[in-house]
């Protein structure tokens, strides 16, 4: 009541008035439709009737704070099969072995892969105006979680090289093209881990189901009206013994301008970097990108070189997070800010932190049979090197 009388929430605002949202309400544009606003606030209403409680914490010790904030589920409601569903996952989280100390971001997670998708399915069903293809993107989502274990963990790392590092710290002058070339060839980016699996063939049926449901006709049309088209290629063999399933996807702005854009040049290189690639051994899924071989040649028995569980670090900031995490996500900023040191020009003053006292940053989902939660943790040195840089 009180905000209603400081502020006309019926007045249109700048975006409104210039027709900027006309293409997203308009039928097969990609967007919320018409009767979305009514659909989540519905949804919201829904959600918060099953709500018995909530704990917010925060911890804060020297060097480093955590945030924890939980909700406590009524039995029986929707919200309480989800958390229920989640938090079956093993709380060691097994699959961090996989999580490189090195890279950039880390993922670890142990829980049914369809865990959230009741909540999936509405959004689905909220966004794509064809129920059709709403329909086929959820039976694809079930096919997939069907055949997908607990767990899993992979990391992403970006390491440039020298090449790439002198160009930007002396800003060279290069034209488009060859801006292209030098970011393809030495940008750096990799990508390690392992998926669990429970029916090997039957995930892979259903990844290629997947790619087949994005190339559909119905999916264009969206795409074409956003300005974007998107083209997906998967190759299948094997390399050291090993099946696997590459990918290569294609992405394009479309218009009469869109081959002379700065835009057309990003997509280019983005589906020059998106080659992910999936190697098949025993009960697992290995993840990388580009070359099948090299992919299957690295793979590591029993984890990563430097796994992350053994960062100090991590460890350190892992502490304070909840024992029923079921998912949580890493930011190394210790490498982060290796990597922008790097990058700064020779004549730069010293910034004012201690790039060896970085804890990360940590995010982490927690789930019981009757609660959910999120936490955040950050070291104080984090906080100053943000300032600072």
């Amino acid at each position: 009541g009180e905000y209603a009388e400081d502020y006309s929430w019926d007045e249109p605002s700048q975006a409104d008035q210039a027709g900027s949202y006309d293409d997203m309400a308009a039928p097969g544009g990609i967007g919320l439709l018409e009767d979305a606003p009514q659909a989540v606030a519905e949804a919201m209403e829904a959600g918060l009737e099953e709500l018995t409680g909530l704990s917010v914490a925060l911890t804060v010790q020297p060097d480093r704070a955590w945030l924890r904030v939980g909700v406590e589920l009524a039995p029986g409601g929707t919200l309480a099969g989800l958390a229920s569903a989640a938090s079956s996952g093993d709380r060691s989280l097994p699959y961090l072995r996989y999580c490189d100390a090195d890279a950039l971001l880390s993922f670890a997670w142990s829980a049914p892969y369809d865990w959230s998708l009741p909540l999936l399915e509405g959004l689905y069903r909220l966004i794509l105006p064809d129920g059709s293809i709403a329909d086929d993107a959820i039976e694809s989502a079930k096919a997939y979680a069907d055949a997908t274990g607990l767990n899993g963990g992979m990391s992403i790392s970006l390491t440039p090289s020298a090449e790439l590092i002198q160009a930007i710290r002396t800003d060279a002058d290069m034209d488009d093209a060859e801006t292209l070339e030098l970011l393809s060839r030495g940008l750096g980016l990799s990508v390690g881990g392992a998926m669990e699996l429970r029916d090997r063939q039957a995930f892979r049926d259903a990844a290629a189901e997947a790619l087949g449901t994005i190339a559909a006709p119905e999916y264009a049309e969206l795409l074409e009206a956003s300005g974007l088209s998107l083209s997906v290629d998967r190759s299948v063999g094997v390399a050291s013994g090993m099946p696997y399933d590459a990918y290569r996807y294609g992405f394009a702005p479309t218009g009469s301008e869109a081959a002379d854009s700065s835009e057309a040049m990003a997509m280019e290189l983005l589906g020059r970097l998106m080659a992910p690639v999936m190697v098949y051994r025993d009960d697992k899924a290995f993840f990388g990108l580009g070359d099948p071989k090299a992919v299957a040649a690295g793979i590591a028995k029993d984890g990563a070189a430097s796994p992350l569980r053994s960062d100090k670090a991590f460890k350190a900031l892992r502490a304070g997070a909840s024992a029923d995490a079921r998912a949580l996500t890493y930011v190394s900023t210790r490498n982060l800010a290796r990597l922008v040191l790097r990058l700064m020009p020779e004549d730069r003053e010293p910034l004012g932190f201690n790039a060896a006292n970085l804890s990360g940053l940590l995010m982490w989902l927690d789930a019981t049979p009757g609660t959910l939660g999120f936490g955040l943790g950050l070291g104080a040195e984090d906080v100053k090197a943000v300032a600072a840089i």
